[in-house]
Protein backbone atom coordinates (compact mmCIF):
# COMPACT_ATOMS: atom_id res chain seq x y z
CA UNK A 1 0.00 0.00 0.00
CA UNK A 2 1.44 3.37 -1.00
CA UNK A 3 0.83 6.52 0.96
CA UNK A 4 2.46 9.90 0.36
CA UNK A 5 2.39 11.03 3.98
CA UNK A 6 4.26 14.26 3.28
CA UNK A 7 1.66 15.35 0.73
CA UNK A 8 -1.16 14.38 3.11
CA UNK A 9 0.48 16.43 5.87
CA UNK A 10 0.74 19.42 3.54
CA UNK A 11 -2.93 19.09 2.62
CA UNK A 12 -4.01 18.73 6.26
CA UNK A 13 -1.94 21.77 7.25
CA UNK A 14 -3.53 23.82 4.48
CA UNK A 15 -6.88 23.20 6.18
CA UNK A 16 -5.95 23.36 9.85
CA UNK A 17 -2.78 25.49 9.89
CA UNK A 18 -0.86 23.09 12.11
CA UNK A 19 2.88 22.43 12.33
CA UNK A 20 3.76 20.24 9.33
CA UNK A 21 6.48 18.27 11.12
CA UNK A 22 4.16 17.40 14.00
CA UNK A 23 1.40 16.32 11.61
CA UNK A 24 3.84 14.28 9.52
CA UNK A 25 4.99 12.40 12.65
CA UNK A 26 1.35 11.84 13.63
CA UNK A 27 0.48 10.50 10.17
CA UNK A 28 3.52 8.19 10.25
CA UNK A 29 2.32 6.75 13.57
CA UNK A 30 -1.21 6.38 12.25
CA UNK A 31 0.08 4.69 9.08
CA UNK A 32 1.87 2.09 11.20
CA UNK A 33 -1.20 1.43 13.35
CA UNK A 34 -2.76 -1.99 12.72
CA UNK A 35 -5.81 -1.74 10.50
CA UNK A 36 -4.76 1.58 8.92
CA UNK A 37 -6.82 2.52 5.91
CA UNK A 38 -7.17 5.81 4.10
CA UNK A 39 -8.34 7.33 0.84
CA UNK A 40 -7.51 10.64 -0.83
CA UNK A 41 -8.76 12.72 -3.74
CA UNK A 42 -5.91 14.09 -5.83
CA UNK A 43 -6.00 17.06 -8.19
CA UNK A 44 -2.93 18.38 -9.96
CA UNK A 45 -0.67 15.96 -8.02
CA UNK A 46 -1.93 17.22 -4.64
CA UNK A 47 -4.37 15.56 -2.20
CA UNK A 48 -7.27 18.01 -1.94
CA UNK A 49 -9.13 15.83 0.53
CA UNK A 50 -8.67 12.66 2.50
CA UNK A 51 -10.09 10.34 5.11
CA UNK A 52 -7.68 8.34 7.28
CA UNK A 53 -8.15 6.05 10.22
CA UNK A 54 -8.00 2.44 11.25
CA UNK A 55 -10.16 -0.63 11.63
CA UNK A 56 -10.69 -1.66 15.24
CA UNK A 57 -12.01 -4.91 16.62
CA UNK A 58 -14.83 -4.44 19.16
CA UNK A 59 -17.09 -6.87 20.94
CA UNK A 60 -19.69 -6.08 18.27
CA UNK A 61 -17.38 -6.67 15.31
CA UNK A 62 -15.05 -4.48 13.32
CA UNK A 63 -15.55 -0.72 13.17
CA UNK A 64 -13.60 2.01 11.42
CA UNK A 65 -12.42 4.93 13.52
CA UNK A 66 -12.00 8.04 11.40
CA UNK A 67 -8.96 9.88 12.71
CA UNK A 68 -9.02 12.72 10.18
CA UNK A 69 -11.35 13.71 7.36
CA UNK A 70 -10.86 16.92 5.39
CA UNK A 71 -11.19 18.76 2.10
CA UNK A 72 -9.10 21.86 1.45
CA UNK A 73 -11.26 25.03 1.47
CA UNK A 74 -10.85 25.97 -2.22
CA UNK A 75 -11.99 22.47 -3.28
CA UNK A 76 -15.12 22.22 -1.13
CA UNK A 77 -18.69 21.97 -2.48
CA UNK A 78 -17.59 19.57 -5.24
CA UNK A 79 -18.77 16.40 -3.56
CA UNK A 80 -15.32 15.15 -2.54
CA UNK A 81 -16.24 14.49 1.10
CA UNK A 82 -19.29 12.45 0.11
CA UNK A 83 -17.29 10.62 -2.56
CA UNK A 84 -14.55 9.73 -0.07
CA UNK A 85 -17.04 8.53 2.52
CA UNK A 86 -19.09 6.51 0.04
CA UNK A 87 -16.00 4.80 -1.37
CA UNK A 88 -14.66 4.11 2.12
CA UNK A 89 -17.97 2.60 3.23
CA UNK A 90 -18.23 0.48 0.09
CA UNK A 91 -14.73 -0.96 0.41
CA UNK A 92 -14.75 -1.52 4.16
CA UNK A 93 -18.30 -2.85 4.39
CA UNK A 94 -17.34 -5.43 1.78
CA UNK A 95 -14.40 -6.39 4.03
CA UNK A 96 -16.73 -6.89 7.02
CA UNK A 97 -16.59 -3.55 8.81
CA UNK A 98 -20.02 -2.87 10.29
CA UNK A 99 -19.70 0.67 11.62
CA UNK A 100 -17.87 3.98 11.34
CA UNK A 101 -17.27 6.58 14.03
CA UNK A 102 -15.26 9.69 14.79
CA UNK A 103 -14.65 11.91 17.80
CA UNK A 104 -15.45 15.43 16.59
CA UNK A 105 -16.04 19.00 17.68
CA UNK A 106 -19.56 20.50 17.71
CA UNK A 107 -18.88 22.22 14.38
CA UNK A 108 -17.56 19.03 12.79
CA UNK A 109 -20.53 17.07 14.14
CA UNK A 110 -22.90 19.50 12.46
CA UNK A 111 -21.15 19.10 9.10
CA UNK A 112 -21.01 15.30 9.35
CA UNK A 113 -24.67 15.15 10.30
CA UNK A 114 -26.10 17.68 7.84
CA UNK A 115 -24.10 16.71 4.78
CA UNK A 116 -22.89 13.15 5.25
CA UNK A 117 -25.60 11.34 7.21
CA UNK A 118 -23.78 10.73 10.50
CA UNK A 119 -25.93 10.61 13.63
CA UNK A 120 -25.07 11.06 17.28
CA UNK A 121 -25.18 7.77 19.11
CA UNK A 122 -26.10 9.41 22.39
CA UNK A 123 -23.75 7.32 24.50
CA UNK A 124 -20.17 7.94 23.39
CA UNK A 125 -18.47 10.66 25.40
CA UNK A 126 -14.89 11.82 24.98
CA UNK A 127 -13.06 12.24 28.27
CA UNK A 128 -9.71 13.95 28.50
CA UNK A 129 -6.98 13.97 31.13
CA UNK A 130 -4.15 16.47 30.81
Amino acid sequence: MYCDLAALADSFCRVYGRDRNVILLRFRDLYRTPGFYGLAVWRNNFPVGAVVGNIEQTDEGEVYRISDFWVVPDERKRGYARQLLNELRSILTFRGVNGFYSAVTEEQAKILGEYLGFTENGTLKIMELR
